[in-house]
C-alpha cells in the first residue's frame, strides 16, 4: 500500500474504531464483535509502524505509552476543583436547602442528582477537540499530571466532537465490581496480598508510574462536569452535551424539583446499589442552574450550592480497650478509642477519634464498652452507638485529663462548663511536633521528605524549637539524627533550600493560626496583599471581610501582636522569601487565551495574570478586556475582531505583566 493510500486506510480506520468505542463505552451498545474491533485495531497498528509520521495523538493506538515515568509532574489549575460537604440524612438535606433559600430566596431551585461514584476524581483538558493533559484533584489547585494513564481508559474520548480552543472537563475514574473481582482473583492465584476495595485499584492504577499497568486494570469513567463555558444554562445541559460530544456520563442521573423528590432519587439508588456493575458511595444534588451555582459561591473547599448525600454508615460491632490522648498544635486534647481490630468494608479499624470530651460524656462512654462503629460515608471511623446491655461490670469509667499527656503540664477548660480541654504550655513538644508538621506540609511550605518521623527527630533532638529553625539547619544536623545517612541528608537540607519562596496564601495558611485555613488565608491575601498589612490591620478590618467572623478575626488580631510570634515571623523572614501580591495593576482587567503560547506555560502566565489584580476566563464576550493570541490562533480572534475586544502579543502581554 503506497503511502497515500495508507494515509486514507488510517484515518478511516481512526473514525471506525472510534465510532464502536462510542457505541459500547457511552451509549452501551455493540453493532461488530470484539473480535472483529480488535482485527480493525491490529490492521491500524501495523500501518502506523510502517508509517510512523502519519501516528497522531488521538489515535486509538496511542491509549498505553511507552517508557514508565519517573515521577508525576504537578498540573496548577486556574479554576479550583472542589471537594463537596457530606449530608448523612434527609434533615441535613433540607438544611442545606433551607441555607441556599435563605442566601438567595428569589431564585428558582431545580436540582440535578446523580450518583456518586467511588473513584477517583480527575480533570481532562482538550485543545482542538485533541486531548492534551489530565490530573488528579490533589488540593484543589495543583494536581497530578497523570495524562498518560487517563490515556488507557477507554471511555475517554481521545478526540471529542468539539473545535474550542480549550475544553476542561471533570469526571471519575472507576473499576467495575467484576474487573475486580478478577484483579484480586489473579492476585491471590500469585499469592499476593488483594486489595482491599474497587477504588483503591482505581486511584492507585492512575497513579502508577507505569501506564502499562493501568492499562491493565480495564478502567472505566463518567464525565460529570464541563468546566468550560459553552453557552449550558443548567447542569442537566452540560450533562446532555458532554455526551453529545463524546463522553460517558451516567445514565441514571436526573433533574428533581422538590426535596420530596431528591429523597425519592436518594432510595431508588440505595435499592439499585447492590445490583450496579461499580461501587457508589451516595448521591450529589447539585443546583441545576448555573447562574444560579455560581452566585451561591464557595465556603471553605466546598461548593454551597452542592452537597454529597451518602449512605448510612457502613457498621460493625467491636470494644474500646482504652482511651489515648493526642496533644493538637493548638494545644487541644483530642481522645481517641483504642479498639479490639474489626473489619470494616474491606478495612480493618482499630481506632476511632472521639472529637472531645463532650462526646464522651453524652455517649456516657466506658472502657471496655461494647459499640457500634462506622465509617463515616465509608471513610472516617465513628463510634455511633455504645451497647450498655453488653456490660460485664469490669468497664471503666473515662476520667478527664488533668495534666497534658505529652508535657506533664496542668490542662485547662477552654471555658466554664466545657469539656474542651487544652494545654496552654506552648514548649510542649507535642504542639511543637504538630505545629510542625503543619508548617512542613503539602498545603503550607510542602517540604518533601520531612515527614512525621523525621519532625518528632528534630524536636526531640532540640535541634528544632519553632518552625522557622527548620530554615537554619544543615546537612550535619540531619547527619545527627538516627537513621539519615549522607543522602538523606543532602536530599533535606536541598528540599528546605527549594521551600524558602512561598506564596502568602501559603505562608499565612502555615503559621497554624487557630481557625485560619487554606480560605482565610487567601481572603487575607486579597484583601491586604501583604503579610506586613496584615500584621498592622485592626480588628474591625479583619471583621468586616466577608466570611471571616469576629472570632477568628480576634485570633488573627491577637497572633500579630503576641511578642513571641513577632519574633518567629521576623526570623522565617531572614530566610523565605515571601512572594506578596500586594499590587492592583490588572484590577478587573479579564483575559482570554487562544492559541498555544510560546512564552511559557499557559497555566503559570494566568496565575501570574491573577496575582497583580486581573482575571482569567475560558469563554469570550463582551465583558472581556483582552484576548492573548498565541501561535495558530482558533476562532475566538475572529469573534473578538467582531466584538472590538484588543488584541495582545505575547510580547505586549509580557511587558503588561512584568514585575
Amino acid at each position: 500500500m503506497l503511502r497515500d493510500e495508507a494515509k486514507k486506510r488510517i484515518e478511516k480506520l481512526r473514525e471506525i474504531i472510534d465510532y464502536h468505542r462510542y457505541l459500547y463505552h457511552v451509549l452501551d451498545r455493540q453493532e461488530i464483535s470484539d473480535e472483529a474491533l480488535d482485527s480493525l485495531k491490529k490492521e491500524l497498528f501495523t500501518l502506523e509502524n510502517r508509517y510512523p509520521e502519519l501516528i497522531t495523538p488521538d489515535s486509538p493506538t496511542q491509549r498505553v505509552g511507552g517508557t514508565p515515568l519517573k515521577e508525576f509532574k504537578k498540573i496548577r489549575r486556574a479554576w479550583p476543583m472542589l471537594s463537596l460537604n457530606d449530608v448523612f440524612s434527609k434533615d441535613d438535606l433540607i438544611d442545606w436547602v433551607k441555607r441556599i433559600e435563605k442566601l438567595l430566596p428569589e431564585s428558582k431551585k431545580e436540582f440535578f442528582c446523580e450518583y456518586k461514584i467511588d473513584g477517583l476524581a480527575f480533570e481532562a483538558v482538550y485543545e482542538k477537540g485533541i486531548f492534551v493533559s489530565g490530573s488528579t484533584r490533589g488540593d484543589g489547585i495543583v494536581g497530578e499530571d497523570v495524562t498518560e494513564n487517563l490515556k488507557t481508559v477507554s471511555s475517554l474520548p481521545l478526540r471529542i466532537k468539539s473545535n474550542e480552543d480549550r475544553v476542561i472537563i471533570r469526571g471519575e475514574v472507576f473499576i467495575t465490581k467484576n474487573d475486580f473481582e478478577k484483579i484480586n482473583y489473579k492476585r491471590k492465584k500469585e499469592g499476593l496480598v488483594p486489595f482491599a476495595n474497587p477504588r483503591n485499584v482505581a486511584a492507585g492504577s492512575i497513579r502508577q508510574l507505569d501506564p502499562k499497568i493501568a492499562a491493565s486494570r480495564n478502567l472505566n469513567s463518567f464525565a460529570y462536569d464541563l468546566v468550560t463555558e459553552l453557552g449550558t444554562k443548567t447542569h442537566s445541559q452540560k450533562h446532555d452535551l458532554l455526551k453529545s460530544i463524546g463522553f460517558k456520563v451516567n445514565p441514571y442521573d436526573k433533574v428533581c424539583q422538590s426535596v420530596d423528590e431528591i429523597f425519592s432519587f436518594y432510595e431508588d439508588c440505595k435499592k439499585r446499589r447492590q445490583k450496579l456493575p461499580y461501587e457508589i458511595d451516595g448521591i450529589v444534588v447539585t443546583i441545576n442552574d448555573n447562574k444560579v451555582f455560581k452566585e451561591l459561591g464557595s465556603v471553605g473547599k466546598a461548593p454551597r450550592g452542592a452537597i454529597a448525600f451518602k449512605f448510612e454508615l457502613k457498621q460493625a460491632v467491636t470494644i474500646v480497650e482504652e482511651i489515648e490522648t493526642q496533644v493538637g498544635r493548638t494545644g487541644i486534647l483530642t481522645p481517641v478509642a483504642k479498639l479490639k481490630p474489626v473489619d470494616l468494608g474491606g478495612v480493618t479499624i482499630s481506632r476511632a477519634t472521639l472529637h472531645n470530651y463532650n462526646e464522651i460524656e453524652e455517649m456516657m462512654l466506658r472502657i471496655g464498652d461494647t459499640v457500634i462503629v462506622g465509617r463515616a460515608g465509608d471513610v472516617i471511623p465513628d463510634i455511633i452507638e455504645v451497647l450498655p446491655e453488653m456490660r460485664t461490670g469490669k468497664e471503666r469509667k473515662i476520667l478527664l485529663p488533668s495534666r497534658c499527656p505529652s508535657c506533664g503540664k496542668s490542662v485547662k477548660q477552654e471555658r466554664k462548663g466545657s469539656l474542651i480541654i487544652r494545654c496552654v504550655n506552648r514548649d510542649c513538644p507535642d504542639r511543637i511536633k504538630r505545629g510542625l508538621e503543619h508548617f512542613v506540609s503539602r498545603k503550607a511550605f510542602n517540604i518533601v521528605g520531612l515527614g512525621r518521623k523525621v519532625v518528632r527527630k528534630l524536636v526531640e533532638s532540640g535541634k528544632v524549637k519553632d518552625p522557622a529553625d527548620i530554615f537554619f539547619l544543615n546537612k550535619e544536623d540531619f547527619l545527627n539524627l538516627e537513621g539519615f545517612a549522607d543522602k538523606m541528608a543532602d536530599n533535606a537540607v536541598k528540599a528546605i533550600q527549594s521551600a524558602k519562596e512561598i506564596s502568602i496564601d501559603k505562608l499565612i495558611f502555615s503559621l497554624g493560626i487557630d481557625g485560619v485555613g487554606e480560605e482565610t488565608a487567601t481572603l487575607l491575601r486579597k484583601n491586604f496583599g501583604t503579610i506586613d498589612k496584615i500584621a498592622k490591620a485592626s480588628r474591625e478590618e479583619l471583621s468586616s471581610i466577608k466570611d471571616i467572623g469576629e472570632i477568628t478575626a480576634d485570633r488573627i488580631y491577637n497572633w500579630f501582636r503576641d511578642d513571641r510570634n513577632i519574633e518567629f515571623l521576623k526570623k522565617l523572614k531572614e530566610k523565605t522569601k515571601i512572594l506578596n501580591t500586594s499590587s492592583n495593576l490588572l484590577k478587573s482587567r479579564r483575559f482570554v487565551f487562544t492559541g498555544s503560547l510560546s512564552i511559557g506555560s499557559r497555566e503559570e502566565i494566568k496565575r501570574r495574570i491573577i496575582s497583580i489584580g486581573g482575571d482569567v476566563s475560558e469563554s469570550l464576550n463582551s465583558n472581556t478586556d483582552y484576548l492573548v493570541v498565541g501561535n495558530n490562533p482558533g476562532s475566538k480572534l475572529k469573534k473578538a475582531r467582531s466584538l472590538g475586544i484588543v488584541e495582545l502579543s505575547e510580547k505586549e502581554l509580557l511587558e503588561m505583566i512584568k514585575e
